[in-house]
């Protein structure tokens, strides 16, 4: 039975049958592979590689959501097509990790003429993720971890 649309806030909404969705979402992919990260020294930096590799966005973690982070961190995935086709697989390739220290969240970064929305990492569960990582790396980065992953 055709099931009829509905008209809601303007906009017509027409239901589907569940057997013709074909989709398949991955929260918490089975491996996570990072290609190449970034510590950008600064915003300004973390500016210039969005320009440089058409990164559409970024995600900001708040200081004190991992114990070990003093500070906010915002960083940026650069997908390729394998970012999305690994994702179908249950893996997460990520050509490109950008990560860069923010002390506080603003919806967008500007510099330079360049415009960078920033979402929060709790809008994204798969960012979430990433989060982790990013801020370990960061860690790692700076030498803040010592041999044998202590702290």
């Amino acid at each position: 039975m055709a099931k009829k649309a509905k008209r809601i806030g303007g906009l017509e909404l027409t239901p589907i049958a569940a057997e013709q969705v074909e989709a398949t979402f991955v929260l918490i992919p089975r491996e996570i592979r990072i290609l190449e990260t970034a510590f950008a020294q600064s915003l300004e930096d973390f500016v210039r590689y969005f320009n440089v590799f058409g990164i559409p966005c970024a995600f900001y973690l708040e200081a004190g959501v991992i114990p070990t982070a003093a500070k906010g961190i915002v960083f940026a995935v650069g997908r390729g097509q394998e970012f999305y086709e690994s994702l179908v697989e249950g893996r997460l390739i990520i050509p490109l990790l950008v990560v860069a220290e923010m002390e506080n969240y603003t919806p967008k970064i500007e510099h330079g003429g360049i415009q960078i929305d920033v979402f929060r990492v709790e809008t994204h569960p798969l960012m979430a993720t990433v989060a982790q990582i990013a801020a370990a790396l960061l860690r790692i980065g700076r030498g803040e971890v010592k041999d044998g992953g202590d702290s």
